[in-house]
């Protein structure tokens, strides 16, 4: 199960992932949007990848001068948000 937000704020769209999966640690936290990283642990060596993934999505939304988090808590999951400024449209 996942839920889906959004909502407009101080000009910018945020946008929110909320899972219920395992979570991760305040550790991990720290470095899941670093490249290659992924994760370890006895539940997470059954989920494939590569560790680029959140690495790409992170450097594509700061190149847009967004900003992106993630807020978690283990055995709870997760939270990953990423915020873009709005532009405004001149005629």
């Amino acid at each position: 199960k996942i839920e889906l937000s959004t909502r407009i704020e101080n000009g910018n769209i945020c946008f929110s992932v909320r899972d219920f999966g395992i979570g991760i640690s305040s550790l991990n936290q720290q470095h899941v949007f670093d490249q290659f990283f992924r994760v370890s642990g006895e539940v997470t060596n059954n989920y494939n990848g590569m560790g680029l993934g959140l690495y790409i999505s992170y450097e594509i939304i700061q190149r847009h001068k967004g900003l992106m988090t993630v807020t978690s808590t283990e055995g709870e999951g997760s939270v990953f948000e990423f915020c873009l400024p709005v532009a405004k449209l001149t005629s």
